[in-house]
């Protein structure tokens, strides 16, 4: 299969967890505990991560479509709680930045209850970068959705208080 001469991808997404530890009333993935679907979907996932597979997989989807890796420079990392396993994430992450060598935004949506985690994951991305000897800077963006006001509207539908972001 190949792409029009002008074709490229942009934006490439990868899914780092099907799980979430909040269990929000209105959320899709509240039961996903419940639901051996998405309890044998994060086990794969997270397989994948770790033997490298996941990776190998990206890879082979670009040769497929004879796409270079070139044009990709957004990478979103999203899931149910994408920091929940970071460290299963540092080195593929890793690998992926430096696959993809012109990454300049990476987007992670979250809950920030996990943002602790984050400091190997953030010093994966400078090594990539230096081992790319990239030039340009990568941002990385956290993402947080508000989705009630503060106070009971908000509690009503979590299993935490507002208060937790103060």
């Amino acid at each position: 299969m190949r792409f029009k001469e002008t074709s490229h991808i942009q934006k490439l997404m990868v899914l780092g967890s099907t799980v979430c530890n909040l269990g929000c009333s209105y959320c899709y993935l509240r039961n996903q505990h419940k639901n051996n679907a998405y309890v044998l979907l994060n086990k794969e996932i997270q397989k994948a991560w770790i033997d490298g597979s996941y990776v190998q997989n990206i890879k082979k989807v670009f040769e497929t479509i004879e796409c270079t890796p070139d044009t990709v420079t957004d990478l979103e990392i999203w899931g149910g709680e994408p920091l929940i396993l970071t460290h299963n994430l540092v080195t593929p992450i890793y690998e992926l930045l430096t696959y993809c060598k012109n990454v300049e935004n990476m987007n992670i949506p979250t809950n920030f209850t996990r943002v602790n985690n984050l400091d190997d994951f953030l010093l994966s991305i400078d090594k990539a970068k230096k081992e790319v000897k990239a030039t340009k800077k990568i941002e990385v963006h956290l993402q947080l959705s508000i989705d009630a006001p503060p106070g009971p509207m908000h509690d009503s539908g979590h299993n935490f208080s507002w208060d937790r972001y103060r």
